[in-house]
Protein backbone atom coordinates (compact mmCIF):
# COMPACT_ATOMS: atom_id res chain seq x y z
CA UNK A 1 0.00 0.00 0.00
CA UNK A 2 1.43 3.31 -1.15
CA UNK A 3 2.10 6.04 1.37
CA UNK A 4 0.25 8.87 -0.49
CA UNK A 5 -2.76 6.27 -1.05
CA UNK A 6 -2.60 5.67 2.79
CA UNK A 7 -2.61 9.26 3.82
CA UNK A 8 -4.58 10.98 1.13
CA UNK A 9 -7.75 11.37 3.11
CA UNK A 10 -5.87 13.19 5.69
CA UNK A 11 -4.84 15.55 3.84
CA UNK A 12 -7.17 18.84 2.05
CA UNK A 13 -4.13 20.02 0.20
CA UNK A 14 -0.54 18.67 -0.89
CA UNK A 15 2.28 21.34 -0.96
CA UNK A 16 5.01 18.76 -1.76
CA UNK A 17 5.53 19.27 -5.13
CA UNK A 18 3.34 22.88 -5.83
CA UNK A 19 5.56 24.77 -2.84
CA UNK A 20 8.30 24.69 -5.43
CA UNK A 21 9.33 26.12 -8.89
CA UNK A 22 9.39 24.41 -12.75
CA UNK A 23 12.18 23.07 -13.30
CA UNK A 24 13.86 22.12 -9.76
CA UNK A 25 14.01 18.48 -9.26
CA UNK A 26 15.12 15.39 -7.20
CA UNK A 27 17.56 12.73 -7.90
CA UNK A 28 17.50 9.14 -6.34
CA UNK A 29 19.74 6.41 -6.70
CA UNK A 30 17.75 2.60 -6.33
CA UNK A 31 19.19 -0.02 -5.47
CA UNK A 32 17.55 -3.89 -5.19
CA UNK A 33 18.73 -6.64 -3.73
CA UNK A 34 17.69 -10.37 -3.85
CA UNK A 35 20.00 -11.55 -1.09
CA UNK A 36 18.99 -15.13 -1.47
CA UNK A 37 19.83 -14.92 -5.00
CA UNK A 38 23.24 -12.72 -4.51
CA UNK A 39 21.59 -10.43 -6.96
CA UNK A 40 21.56 -6.45 -6.98
CA UNK A 41 20.89 -3.96 -9.75
CA UNK A 42 21.29 0.04 -9.37
CA UNK A 43 19.07 2.42 -11.43
CA UNK A 44 19.13 6.69 -11.07
CA UNK A 45 15.55 8.14 -11.08
CA UNK A 46 15.17 12.12 -11.76
CA UNK A 47 12.16 13.71 -11.13
CA UNK A 48 11.40 17.16 -12.37
CA UNK A 49 8.72 19.78 -12.14
CA UNK A 50 7.84 20.73 -15.47
CA UNK A 51 4.52 22.53 -14.93
CA UNK A 52 2.81 23.95 -11.96
CA UNK A 53 -0.93 25.42 -12.17
CA UNK A 54 -3.96 26.11 -9.16
CA UNK A 55 -4.72 22.53 -9.85
CA UNK A 56 -1.97 20.25 -10.40
CA UNK A 57 1.89 19.70 -10.77
CA UNK A 58 3.46 17.37 -13.33
CA UNK A 59 6.36 16.45 -12.83
CA UNK A 60 8.37 14.17 -15.25
CA UNK A 61 10.48 11.19 -14.20
CA UNK A 62 13.29 9.75 -15.89
CA UNK A 63 14.28 5.93 -14.74
CA UNK A 64 18.14 4.96 -16.09
CA UNK A 65 19.50 1.64 -15.82
CA UNK A 66 22.80 0.52 -16.73
CA UNK A 67 23.31 1.39 -20.59
CA UNK A 68 19.43 0.94 -21.48
CA UNK A 69 17.51 4.01 -22.67
CA UNK A 70 16.49 6.05 -19.82
CA UNK A 71 12.20 5.50 -19.26
CA UNK A 72 10.24 8.63 -19.08
CA UNK A 73 6.82 9.09 -17.66
CA UNK A 74 4.87 11.69 -15.87
CA UNK A 75 2.56 12.28 -12.98
CA UNK A 76 0.11 14.51 -12.11
CA UNK A 77 -0.05 15.85 -8.40
CA UNK A 78 -3.30 16.97 -7.20
CA UNK A 79 -2.79 20.22 -5.22
CA UNK A 80 -6.14 19.78 -3.69
CA UNK A 81 -7.59 16.86 -2.12
CA UNK A 82 -10.25 14.92 -1.74
CA UNK A 83 -10.90 14.33 1.93
CA UNK A 84 -13.70 12.05 0.93
CA UNK A 85 -16.93 11.47 3.27
CA UNK A 86 -14.78 11.20 6.57
CA UNK A 87 -15.98 10.84 9.83
CA UNK A 88 -14.59 12.41 13.38
CA UNK A 89 -14.52 9.37 15.80
CA UNK A 90 -12.94 11.50 18.49
CA UNK A 91 -9.74 12.73 19.63
CA UNK A 92 -6.52 11.20 21.64
CA UNK A 93 -3.08 12.43 22.64
CA UNK A 94 -0.04 10.23 20.42
CA UNK A 95 3.40 10.44 21.82
CA UNK A 96 6.10 10.03 19.75
CA UNK A 97 9.85 10.65 20.70
CA UNK A 98 8.89 12.27 24.25
CA UNK A 99 6.45 14.62 22.61
CA UNK A 100 2.90 14.13 22.91
CA UNK A 101 0.52 15.39 19.73
CA UNK A 102 -3.17 15.67 20.73
CA UNK A 103 -5.08 14.02 17.65
CA UNK A 104 -8.12 14.14 15.88
CA UNK A 105 -9.39 10.43 14.83
CA UNK A 106 -10.77 10.12 11.46
CA UNK A 107 -12.66 7.53 10.09
CA UNK A 108 -13.35 6.51 6.19
CA UNK A 109 -14.26 3.18 5.16
CA UNK A 110 -11.93 0.78 6.71
CA UNK A 111 -8.81 3.55 7.46
CA UNK A 112 -8.96 5.82 10.74
CA UNK A 113 -6.19 8.11 10.94
CA UNK A 114 -5.12 10.02 13.30
CA UNK A 115 -4.33 13.68 12.51
CA UNK A 116 -2.39 16.58 13.99
CA UNK A 117 -1.65 19.96 12.66
CA UNK A 118 1.00 19.92 14.92
CA UNK A 119 2.90 16.81 14.06
CA UNK A 120 5.65 17.00 10.83
CA UNK A 121 3.29 15.83 7.67
CA UNK A 122 0.57 16.21 9.91
CA UNK A 123 -0.30 12.26 10.02
CA UNK A 124 0.77 10.53 13.43
CA UNK A 125 -0.80 7.29 13.07
CA UNK A 126 -2.95 5.53 10.30
CA UNK A 127 -4.40 2.20 9.82
CA UNK A 128 -5.83 0.45 6.86
CA UNK A 129 -8.17 -2.77 8.04
CA UNK A 130 -8.75 -5.57 5.79
CA UNK A 131 -10.77 -8.75 6.25
CA UNK A 132 -7.23 -10.71 7.74
CA UNK A 133 -4.84 -8.11 7.80
CA UNK A 134 -3.89 -4.80 8.69
CA UNK A 135 -1.74 -2.06 6.89
CA UNK A 136 -0.66 0.69 9.83
CA UNK A 137 1.11 3.52 9.04
CA UNK A 138 3.03 5.67 12.35
CA UNK A 139 5.22 8.73 12.63
CA UNK A 140 8.37 6.94 14.00
CA UNK A 141 10.91 9.98 14.68
CA UNK A 142 10.28 13.61 14.90
CA UNK A 143 13.57 14.38 13.73
CA UNK A 144 16.72 12.76 12.57
CA UNK A 145 19.35 14.51 10.26
CA UNK A 146 20.26 12.96 6.72
CA UNK A 147 22.99 13.70 4.80
CA UNK A 148 22.18 14.43 1.14
CA UNK A 149 25.58 15.84 -1.02
CA UNK A 150 27.39 18.61 1.33
CA UNK A 151 23.68 19.09 3.60
CA UNK A 152 22.27 18.02 6.51
CA UNK A 153 18.32 17.65 6.26
CA UNK A 154 16.24 17.77 9.04
CA UNK A 155 13.63 14.75 8.35
CA UNK A 156 10.83 13.07 10.68
CA UNK A 157 10.31 8.89 9.69
CA UNK A 158 7.41 7.27 8.65
CA UNK A 159 7.29 3.08 9.51
CA UNK A 160 4.72 1.00 7.02
CA UNK A 161 4.01 -1.75 8.51
CA UNK A 162 1.59 -5.33 7.41
CA UNK A 163 0.24 -7.42 10.06
CA UNK A 164 1.11 -10.68 8.13
CA UNK A 165 4.59 -11.98 8.99
CA UNK A 166 5.52 -13.04 5.69
CA UNK A 167 4.36 -9.14 4.08
CA UNK A 168 6.34 -6.04 3.44
CA UNK A 169 7.50 -3.13 5.65
CA UNK A 170 8.89 -0.13 4.80
CA UNK A 171 10.23 3.44 6.22
CA UNK A 172 10.75 6.82 4.39
CA UNK A 173 12.41 9.93 5.57
CA UNK A 174 10.90 12.97 4.33
CA UNK A 175 11.89 16.72 4.82
CA UNK A 176 9.50 19.27 3.38
CA UNK A 177 13.15 21.22 1.93
CA UNK A 178 13.24 19.20 -1.33
CA UNK A 179 10.16 18.47 -4.10
CA UNK A 180 8.25 15.79 -2.97
CA UNK A 181 9.68 15.67 0.31
CA UNK A 182 11.47 12.13 -0.41
CA UNK A 183 14.89 12.16 0.89
CA UNK A 184 15.12 8.29 1.50
CA UNK A 185 13.28 4.94 1.94
CA UNK A 186 13.81 1.40 2.61
CA UNK A 187 12.06 -1.56 1.88
CA UNK A 188 11.87 -5.70 2.57
CA UNK A 189 9.32 -7.15 0.88
CA UNK A 190 9.08 -11.02 0.39
CA UNK A 191 12.88 -11.35 0.17
CA UNK A 192 13.51 -8.34 -2.01
CA UNK A 193 15.32 -5.00 -0.01
CA UNK A 194 15.15 -1.79 -2.16
CA UNK A 195 16.74 1.49 -1.01
CA UNK A 196 16.08 5.01 -2.26
CA UNK A 197 18.74 7.68 -1.55
CA UNK A 198 18.55 11.09 -2.86
CA UNK A 199 21.50 12.14 -4.04
CA UNK A 200 21.08 15.73 -5.21
CA UNK A 201 18.03 18.34 -5.89
CA UNK A 202 17.81 22.02 -6.51
CA UNK A 203 14.80 23.37 -4.61
CA UNK A 204 13.60 26.80 -5.09
CA UNK A 205 10.59 27.46 -2.46
CA UNK A 206 7.49 29.59 -4.47
CA UNK A 207 6.78 32.82 -2.43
Amino acid sequence: MALAILLSVAQEKDESWSAFSQGDYVKFTVTTRWPAMGRSTKSVITETIRKISEDEVVVEESTEEDDRKPVISETKHRVELPSGNRTKKGTESLTVDGKKFPCTVWEIADLRVWECPEAPGRVVRAELSFANYKVTCRLLKVSERVKVGNQELDCYVREISDSRSDSSNSKEWRSPAVPGHLVRATSNSHGIETTQELTEFVAHPRK
